[in-house]
């Protein structure tokens, strides 16, 4: 598993929007793992708190093999409980989770995502 980046942008803004209501979104790709934890501002504008992305090769080989791979299945499984530590950290209140065919059309074991399945999207 190879961690691309990590981005912090709360040391740059005031401190009360760590006392704000946070939102995150996890995008489960068949490539990389993102994470964004934001808060609406008084404009309704998105501010970036924090962003992840992690890649994990879910979908590698599922074209040839029509099954996810065990290493890349523990790789996701990492990165997910990274992304679990880090919404506990930020005391994120509202998570929206999405993912790609790879996790859905192969069946990635449900425990990955611990009884939530983010709800799939194409392309």
């Amino acid at each position: 598993m190879m961690i691309c980046c990590s981005v912090v942008f709360a040391d740059l803004l005031p401190y009360n929007i760590m006392k704000m209501h946070l939102l995150a979104s996890i995008d489960v790709g068949s490539n990389t793992f993102r994470l964004l934890i934001g808060k609406i501002s008084q404009k309704n504008r998105l501010i970036d708190v924090f962003s992840d992305r992690i890649i994990t090769r879910l979908g590698d080989r599922v074209g040839e093999t029509g099954r996810l791979q065990e290493r890349n299945m523990a790789d996701s499984l990492s990165a997910l409980r990274r992304f679990a530590s880090i919404l506990t950290e930020y005391h994120v209140e509202q998570i929206s989770a999405i993912s790609t065919s790879a996790s859905g059309k192969h069946r990635m074991p449900t425990a990955l995502f611990k009884g939530y399945w983010p709800k799939p999207v194409s392309g």
